[in-house]
């Protein structure tokens, strides 16, 4: 026996579509709505973040009253006078001369300066190995020979300072010690120690480090190490660095400039020169080395000079004649404008014999 149906569904029944009825319709309309082509040219396209936002056009309305409200408040500020503000700016709050309390600059760390004098120059900060070259370097000016004889076998230590600022402060020590000294002995044996490392680790630094260098070792050779001078000179020639090398040569022409080749052994100094000026790989360090020879010859002639050059290829001659065409060094005769401790002024003669450090007894080249 069939059970009767109910309402609700007789009513569902009744209100289903069709056989004819199409299912798609609502969607093409949409898609008619939504086409391009319906669109006419240059009408904007709806944002519907707009709804959520707010409409475009409040945005606008809120944008201008910012502006308004600045345009207001730069309309009322007072104009400024550029050409009577002071120079820096003319804050009414100008920054103080002295640092703030509590607070002290690296150079001058009183816990640097309150360590013992010894364990500053070991120190790994450079500011604390700076701070014991400044008080080396005061107690320098008055008690140099005290201060050399603590600290001589510590020197070349001191001038090899990894940093450039300490080193330079190490590097003026050594200028006050080395512009002290009176024996030449005291001299040899300062220069033996601190010659090596200067020429590795100095001459070839800053401009500021390299002058300090540089004017240490010409004292040097003033009180009487100009062969310990020249020995660290020449050894730097077959170091690997070539601005090394180079540095080491400039040091030997200013020497020789400033002091002549009365103060060096020419034996040992002209036959590696010769092969520094035809072989070495670095073209500014075969110029250097040809250069020295080029000074060597200014004031000792040509035939002190030949035999270095004796077995060097054409290139190599031709380029050396070249440099003493443009230096003019051909008289053989200029006299240094310095002259070492003890020494007297000696004119060069023609066969190139030199007298000595200290005079005396002349040496035969």
């Amino acid at each position: 026996m069939a059970m009767p149906m109910s309402p609700l569904r007789t009513q569902h029944l009744n209100t289903m579509p069709s056989k004819g009825f199409d299912a798609e319709a609502p969607l093409k309309a949409a898609a008619s709505a939504l086409s391009v082509d319906s669109l006419p040219i240059g009408a904007p396209t709806r944002n519907p973040f707009e709804e959520r936002l707010g409409s475009a056009k409040k945005a606008r309305a809120a944008r201008k009253k910012r502006t308004t409200a600045a345009d207001v408040i730069a309309g009322t500020a007072p104009a400024v006078n550029i050409e009577e503000m002071a120079v820096g700016g003319g804050s009414s709050n100008p920054m103080p001369d002295e640092y703030p309390p509590g607070f002290t600059p690296p150079e001058n760390d009183e816990n640097a300066v309150s360590l013992p004098l010894e364990k500053r120059l070991v120190s790994k900060k450079w500011q604390d190995r700076k701070s014991a070259y400044d008080e080396l370097v005061a107690a320098a000016d008055l008690a140099p020979d005290d201060v050399r004889a603590a600290h001589s076998e510590s020197l070349h230590k001191m001038v090899a300072d990894a940093n450039p600022f300490a080193q330079e402060r190490a590097l003026e020590l050594l200028v006050k010690l080395a512009g002290a000294i009176e024996k030449p002995e005291e001299a040899k044996a300062l220069a033996a120690n601190v010659m090596p490392v200067l020429c590795e680790k100095a001459l070839s630094g800053r401009p500021n480090v390299k002058s300090r260098a540089s004017e240490a070792a010409l004292l040097l050779v003033e009180a009487g190490a100009a062969l310990s001078v020249q020995a660290a000179c020449v050894g730097m020639g077959t170091h690997k660095v070539p601005k090394v090398v180079l540095a080491a040569l400039e040091l030997l022409s200013l020497v020789i400039c400033e002091f002549g080749p009365r103060v060096f052994e020419l034996r040992g100094l002209l036959k590696p020169l010769g092969a520094l000026g035809e072989g070495h790989k670095d073209k500014s360090v075969r110029e250097a080395a040809l250069i020295c020879l080029v000074e060597l010859r200014a004031r000792t002639g040509e035939a002190t000079v030949s035999p270095a050059l004796k077995d060097a290829k054409p290139a190599c001659v031709a380029e050396y004649e070249r440099l003493c065409t443009e230096r003019s060094a051909d008289s053989g005769r200029e006299q240094p404008p310095r002259l070492v401790n003890g020494a007297t002024p000696i004119e060069a003669v023609a066969n190139g014999s030199f007298a000595t450090v200290g005079g005396g007894d002349e040496e035969e080249v």
